[in-house]
């Protein structure tokens, strides 16, 4: 039987140097994941600083904009509401003295995702439906951010129905729920036509 030297390792026995070697690179690469972490931790945090200061002062400027006319043509009675993408205010058009709804954007860098769409599309002047607003002018702040100038429909807000109805204990019927589903289609089945995304529905 052959004799075991002094130097020579049993068989199936790993190769100190070899085990020491990938111990270190996994160390290292373990140190390197943990900087990675660190370092992306930090970037979201500046983003969501960055963000929260843009909401801030976007919030200023719709709080200044209040009894202002836009465009020389649109003055801002009230906030109506808002969402991620921007707010819609009340305005009077002081050269027909109709009401409209107007909606300001706001900057692109304050989107989570793509804007809604582009207000200065030319196709949204084309779109004319049942089940569309219309739009009646485009156009942007000196700040630079666009707004759109729309019929101001009267009524009620869907999620306000759906939250009252659901508190009541009636929700709506399985065939009022489908007619507003293929209203809803049917709109943004226009929209497509004229190559309009609405990306926020």
């Amino acid at each position: 039987a052959p004799i075991l030297g002094a130097a020579q390792a049993p068989a199936g026995t790993a190769d100190p140097t070899r085990v020491a070697e990938l111990l270190r690179q996994l160390r290292e690469h373990q140190q390197e994941k943990e900087r990675i972490r660190r370092a992306l931790e930090r970037v979201s945090e500046e983003l969501r600083e960055v963000r929260e200061g843009s909401h801030r002062l976007f919030e200023t400027l719709c709080q200044s904009l209040l009894g202002t006319t836009l465009g020389g043509r649109f003055e801002v009675l009230q906030r109506l509401g808002g969402g991620g993408h921007g707010v819609v205010f009340h305005a009077v058009d002081r050269r027909t003295h109709r009401d409209v709804a107007l909606k300001l954007f706001r900057a692109p860098e304050a989107h989570r995702g793509s804007p809604p769409l582009d207000p200065s599309s030319p196709q949204l002047g084309y779109l004319s439906h049942p089940n569309i607003v219309t739009v009646l002018e485009a156009g942007t702040l000196p700040s630079g951010l666009p707004f759109l100038a729309m019929e101001l429909l009267r009524g009620k807000n869907l999620s306000d129905v759906l939250v009252s109805r659901r508190a009541l204990g009636r929700p709506l019927r399985v065939e009022q729920v489908a007619r507003v589903a293929h209203d809803v289609c049917v709109g943004l089945a226009e929209a497509h036509r004229w190559d309009v995304v609405h990306r926020d529905v």
